[in-house]
């Protein structure tokens, strides 16, 4: 299986780098690892509502320009539902046979696109609090190899 992992954005922090490797170490066993970085539009001091939108509807073409319908396509997403987890797990072992390859989205500071919504699988909320959205990529690796180690019955989650 290959997980991609899609930020729109830049990483400037070096712990966060050093993070996104170690992770991308331990999911080597389990899975092939991509990570992908997006440019992220650049907006006047104050942008309008209409800019934003139309802003977020350009990074999300050229997300989706790299999605197939084979891949599950999971958001994380202010918007999205909150699950513990063994929820997630459960959820994307029950999607495996379905799809062939796992992609993870992560948004610019002002967010999504709803084109990016609609397709999405499943839009995950992380949390109430607010991230960097760097550091939502790392937690997010984290949580998928949380969940191959639940799914393989190996000991690491409690």
């Amino acid at each position: 299986m290959r997980v991609s992992f899609y930020l729109i954005g830049k990483i400037k922090e070096d712990y966060i780098l050093e993070g996104i490797s170690k992770y991308k170490t331990l999911l080597r066993p389990f899975c092939d690892v991509e990570i992908c970085f997006f440019d992220d539009v650049t907006y006047k001091k104050e942008p309008s509502e209409k800019e934003i939108i139309n802003g977020l509807d350009k990074e999300a073409e050229s997300v989706l320009s790299k999605i197939d319908q084979q891949d599950l396509l999971i958001l994380c997403d202010l918007h999205g539902r909150s699950l513990d987890s063994i929820e997630l797990a459960n959820y994307i072992n029950s999607e495996k046979n379905n799809k062939s390859r796992i992609k993870i989205v992560i948004g610019s500071s002002y967010g999504l696109s709803d084109k990016l919504r609609r397709r999405a699988d499943l839009c995950l909320k992380l949390s109430d609090l607010t991230f960097v959205h760097p550091m939502c990529l790392l937690l997010m690796m984290e949580q998928i190899y949380r969940v191959f180690k639940i799914n393989s019955n190996q000991t690491y989650h409690k």
